[in-house]
């Protein structure tokens, strides 16, 4: 190569060097507390979440342990969004004045599960999570969360090489009359397990189960094992019983995870998928009792019984009357303010 095509080259090639070398800190860099707002405004504004003027943005830290840190951007009293700091990601969401509406309107279930899922994965499109993560089949639930309202509740799990994690998922819950978003939240900070491989099978986990249970349990009784395979960090919780030993908490792994049903009593372990050794559980002091489902009112054409309505006008009443005492203690506190200034 002669003198003047080596400069040539350089010409070419070092601008291109120079200019990969400028940009690359700032395509690196977190994203700040304007790109934050930028993001979190432009997400509640696609979904007609309200917000005032008073705007602002913290990093909180710690906020759990699968959500390490976020900018919360909060809209006035009205709303709030998290952003993850390193990806820029909408990681949580929360419609305070929307989940208020919700409540008091008490309307019936206009959405059905595909319109549900629907919206919810539309939703988390808008916040950058369709590939997040490998995402598992969604579980769609209609839930009455309190007398006469209801919200649809989309879980969508995280998965490693087709295998679920215990704690790993995004879940969105919506009003059930019109898929209006209530509250966004993920635990999306998932480690990738140690190995994959299944050695031991589910029925030799399930026994161990039952073997660990009947040294727990005071009750004769045998009790039922159903076994379901996943991704786990190890905790404590049966060490202090006996069972087992302290494993390191760091590392996931993938288990058997039993549960256990006994006498009116639930307890889980997680057998070691491997080995079958046993790295941690829990256990509820009762299960609860499963009546029929409560079925949802007619859309239209159904008319609600007197007791009901009066329920209805109760309700309606007392909290109309805890929103005027709120309002009327917040221009009182306002007055005194500003006669104090």
């Amino acid at each position: 190569m002669d003198v003047k095509t080596t400069v040539r080259w350089a010409a070419m090639v070092c601008p291109l060097v120079l200019g990969l070398v400028t940009i690359t800190p700032a395509l690196c860099q977190a994203p700040k507390a304007e790109d934050a707002m930028s993001k979190a405004t432009a997400f509640a504004a696609a979904l007609a979440m309200p917000w005032g003027e008073d705007t602002q943005a913290a990093l909180r830290e710690d906020v759990n342990a699968a959500r390490k840190a976020e900018w919360r951007v909060t809209f006035g009293t009205f709303a709030s969004v998290g952003v993850d700091p390193r990806t820029g990601r909408i990681t949580s969401a929360a419609d305070y004045s929307g989940g208020l509406a919700h409540a008091m309107a008490k309307a019936p279930p206009n959405l059905d599960n595909a319109a549900a899922l629907a919206h919810a994965t539309e939703i988390l499109k808008l916040a950058g999570l369709a590939d997040a993560a490998q995402w598992g089949s969604p579980d769609v639930a209609l839930q009455e969360e309190a007398p006469g309202v209801w919200r649809f509740a989309v879980k969508f799990p995280c998965q490693y090489q087709g295998i679920p994690y215990r704690y790993g998922c995004a879940t969105v819950l919506l009003a059930a009359e019109d898929g209006k978003l209530l509250v966004l939240s993920t635990a999306l900070d998932l480690p990738i397990p140690a190995s994959t491989a299944v050695l031991v099978k589910e029925e030799a986990a399930s026994e161990s189960a039952l073997t660990y249970a009947s040294k727990v349990s005071s009750s004769p009784e045998a009790g039922t094992a159903s076994a379901k395979l996943m991704i786990v960090t190890p905790n404590s919780y049966w060490v202090s019983k006996g069972l087992g030993a302290t494993e390191d908490s760091t590392i996931a792994r993938t288990a058997w995870v039993v549960t256990v049903e006994q006498a009116g009593r639930q307890f889980m372990f997680w057998m070691d998928a491997a080995d079958g050794r046993l790295l941690g559980g829990t256990q509820s002091k009762g299960l609860v009792e499963m009546s029929a489902p409560r079925l949802p009112p007619a859309v239209a054409g159904g008319q609600r019984d007197t007791g009901s309505l009066l329920r209805l006008w109760g309700t309606a009443l007392i909290a109309a009357s805890v929103l005027l005492a709120a309002g009327a203690l917040f221009v009182a506190r306002r007055n005194a303010r500003r006669s104090a200034a």
